[in-house]
C-alpha cells in the first residue's frame, strides 16, 4: 500500500490503469467511476433529429464516447460530427475548438491540413458543436472490420500524421503546462486496500498482476518519454474517417497535447493488432500476419516523412504494447471480464513492452533510415 499516491494516480491505477487527466481540464471525480462510458444511443439520435442542420437528417450513427457524440448524414450529401459537452470535463468551454484553431493557424503540410475537421456554424441551444466530415465518412473501424483497408488508406493516414508531428509550434505551446502530457502509464502499481476492494471486473486480479509485473517497463517509458510535438493521443479506429478517393479525416482532438509523437504511431499499430485478434479464432498469443502487414506498411509510410531508425521503431512497438494494455483494461471495465481478446492483449502487451525487438526487427526493414 502507498498512502502518498495522489488522486490522479489512484484513478489511473483503479479504473483502467491508465487514466490520464485531459490537458487543460480539472474535472471533479465522478460519483460512480464505473458508470456507463457510452452515452445512451437512442437519446443521442433524438438530439440530432431535433437540430436545425440546414437539411433533413438521413441517418445517425451514435459514437462510443462518454459524452453524447454522433455522426450524421444529411440528405444533401453532407456529413457532420456533432458533440455535446461533458459537464465534468467541459466546464470552462471547448478545448477541442482551441486545439483546432491552433492547428488551422499552424504551417501544416497540405495532407495534414486536409485531414483536419472544420467547425460548422450551428444555431442550436446549449453548447453542441459541429464539425464537417468527409463523404462517405467510413471509419477505420469499418474498413478493418470489412477487411478492405488498403495501402492507399494506410499511406494517407501515415502522411497526415507525420505532417502533424513535424510541424513547428511556437514556444508558448511547449511552455504551457496545460498543453503537456506525460506518457499514459501509471508511475506506481501499488494499491490501497480500498482501491483493491473496488477493482472492477471478475478478472481484476489477473489484470493488476500483469500491471505489477510491468512496473519496471512503465518506469522506463516515463524516463524515455520525449515530448517534442503536438500529439493526437486518441487515435481510436472510430476517430479516423475516410472519404472518396481515400481522403482521410482525423476527428476528436480534445486530448491533443504536446507529447512523444511515437505514441500516436504505436497507438495505430495496436489498433491493427486488436482488430486482427478479434477476427481470428484461437488463444495462441502470436501477432497475426495481417496485423504485421498493416503495421509494416504504416510505419514504412510514416518514417518516409520523418526521421526514424531502429530506436524509434522499438519505441513505437513499446507504445503499441502500452495501448494493448489499455484495451484490455477497457474491456475489463466495460464488460466485467477480459474475454479472449483481452487475455491475448495482456499477453502480447507484456511481450512487446519487454522485448520490443520481436516486432521492431520485422518493421525496421520498411522504415529504418
Amino acid at each position: 500500500m502507498n498512502p502518498t499516491i495522489d488522486h490522479d494516480e489512484r484513478m489511473r491505477v483503479r479504473a483502467l490503469g491508465f487514466h490520464t487527466r485531459r490537458p487543460g481540464a480539472h474535472p471533479k471525480p465522478p460519483e460512480d467511476w464505473r458508470a456507463e462510458r457510452t452515452a445512451d444511443r437512442p437519446a443521442v439520435a433524438d438530439r440530432v433529429h431535433g437540430l436545425e442542420l440546414g437539411a433533413p437528417v438521413a441517418w445517425v450513427r451514435p459514437c462510443v464516447s462518454r459524452r453524447p457524440v454522433a455522426l450524421a448524414g444529411l440528405v444533401d450529401g453532407r456529413h457532420i460530427v456533432l458533440k455535446w459537452p461533458d459537464e465534468d470535463l467541459d466546464r470552462t468551454g471547448s478545448r477541442e475548438a482551441e486545439i483546432l484553431d491552433l492547428l488551422h493557424a499552424a504551417p501544416l503540410a497540405p495532407a495534414t491540413r486536409l485531414a483536419l475537421p472544420s467547425p460548422v456554424p450551428l444555431d442550436a441551444p446549449g453548447r453542441v458543436r459541429a464539425y464537417d466530415a468527409v463523404h462517405p465518412a467510413v471509419s477505420l473501424r469499418d474498413l478493418l472490420g470489412a477487411g478492405v483497408l488498403g495501402p492507399g488508406h494506410i499511406d494517407a493516414l501515415a502522411t497526415a500524421l507525420a505532417g502533424l508531428h513535424a510541424a513547428p509550434w511556437p514556444a508558448e505551446v511547449f511552455d504551457d503546462p496545460d498543453m503537456r502530457m506525460t506518457v499514459p502509464a501509471p508511475r506506481t502499481t501499488l494499491l490501497t486496500v480500498e482501491e483493491y476492494s473496488r477493482g472492477v471486473g471478475a478478472e481484476f486480479d489477473v489484470w493488476i498482476r500483469a500491471m505489477q509485473r510491468l512496473s519496471d517497463c512503465f518506469a522506463e517509458l516515463h524516463r524515455d518519454w520525449d515530448a517534442r510535438s503536438l500529439v493526437h493521443f486518441d487515435l481510436r479506429d472510430d476517430n479516423v474517417l475516410y472519404g472518396s478517393g481515400g481522403r482521410v479525416r482525423i476527428i476528436d482532438w480534445e486530448f491533443a497535447a504536446v507529447g512523444d509523437p511515437r505514441y500516436d504511431v504505436g497507438y495505430l499499430v495496436a489498433q491493427f493488432v486488436v482488430h486482427a485478434l478479434r477476427s481470428r479464432p484461437g488463444t495462441r498469443p502470436a501477432l497475426p500476419a495481417e496485423a504485421l502487414g498493416m503495421a509494416d506498411r504504416f510505419t514504412a509510410a510514416y518514417f518516409t516523412h520523418t526521421p526514424g531508425g531502429r530506436d524509434a521503431v522499438r519505441t513505437v512497438v513499446r507504445y503499441a504494447g502500452l495501448v494493448l494494455l489499455q484495451h484490455a483494461g477497457a474491456r475489463l471495465e466495460l464488460f466485467g471480464s477480459l474475454g479472449r481478446t483481452g487475455h491475448l492483449c495482456l499477453l502480447l502487451a507484456e511481450g512487446l513492452l519487454r522485448h520490443p525487438e520481436t516486432l521492431a526487427d520485422r518493421l525496421s526493414t520498411g522504415c529504418a533510415r
